[in-house]
């Protein structure tokens, strides 16, 4: 993924950037920082190809998926199920695909969600009439009954028809019994689910906390390093490496590949010596923003 001579122009004359040539191979988590204003989020919208440039190219493998997630969290006014796999709709009748979807949810810990997709299974089953049981043993990833071989227009009822009409009214309210950091959790995994080839997150920290940011930031990790999150290791090979591109508005310990640093219309990537000093820099923040916290509670002797 290559940005040759890029520039933007904003429409009132002012030149947000210029100059960025920089490159990045396949497999790689990338850091975006600079001061806000500075074109962080108009070059993430470049590279989905949203936004294009007043001069320059940027060059993309015309192979690869790009998915780009806006820092707007939205719940659609849906299922659970519908929301979590509203990039490719399809899967949700895939064996794999639901068992995947699980164990995302319980990697990013979110267990209200996980609920109400496992209570939206077991309706779906139940409207097929199969029992609602919920599994008590194995791998724990929904109702005991689920079969592999369960025809697809179960698992996507028409809307208006009675099982869509009756799964909404049971289900009705429940985007209200989550948190808003559910919800942001929500909008990265149903990213994750999608699983592009290049996954692009504007600001993905900035409604969670400390806990819940180095939570995600982990399995964004991991999203890169293994080709997808709750993948298969041993099939690691077979599958085409995944980047991430995100804006990153607060220090992390996750260890990322690369730095595209913004500053005074220009961008450049921070060298390996840079990258380690922003790292200690990092972990140095976060250790003071801890005992600042920790003095304000009156617990650091």
């Amino acid at each position: 993924i290559r940005l040759e001579n890029i520039g933007l122009t904003l429409n009132n004359g002012h030149q947000l950037f210029q100059n960025i040539n920089l490159a990045v191979p396949q497999g790689k988590l990338v850091a975006l920082t600079g001061l806000a204003g500075s074109g962080k989020s108009r070059l993430l919208n470049m590279l989905a190809g949203d936004v294009e440039p007043s001069f320059g190219r940027v060059l993309v493998p015309s192979h690869l998926r790009f998915l780009l997630v806006t820092h707007q969290v939205f719940v659609m006014a849906t299922t659970p199920l519908q929301n979590l796999f509203f990039g490719d709709p399809s899967a949700v009748a895939e064996f794999e695909e639901r068992h995947r979807m699980f164990w995302i949810l319980d990697k990013l810990k979110m267990s209200n969600v996980r609920n109400l997709a496992e209570q939206e299974i077991s309706l779906l089953q139940e409207a097929y009439g199969l029992d609602d049981e919920i599994s008590q043993h194995g791998c724990g990833c929904g109702p005991c009954h689920e079969e592999e071989s369960l025809p697809a227009d179960v698992w996507m009822p028409e809307d208006g028809s009675r099982a869509a009409i009756e799964i909404r009214r049971k289900l009705a309210g429940w985007r209200n019994s989550l948190s808003f950091q559910e919800k942001a959790k929500l909008h990265v995994a149903r990213a994750l689910i999608m699983n592009p080839e290049v996954l692009i997150l504007e600001k993905p920290l900035m409604n969670l906390d400390e806990a819940e940011s180095e939570l995600v930031m982990t399995v964004l990790r991991e999203f890169v390093s293994n080709r997808g999150v709750c993948m298969p290791s041993s099939s690691r090979e077979l599958r085409r490496p995944r980047t991430c591109f995100f804006t990153a508005e607060r220090p992390t310990t996750t260890s990322v590949d690369a730095v595209w640093e913004f500053e005074n219309g220009r961008c450049v990537e921070l060298s390996a010596e840079e990258l380690k000093d922003s790292k200690k820099s990092a972990n140095s923040e976060m250790v003071s923003t801890r005992i600042s916290k920790a003095l304000s509670l009156n617990i650091v002797s």
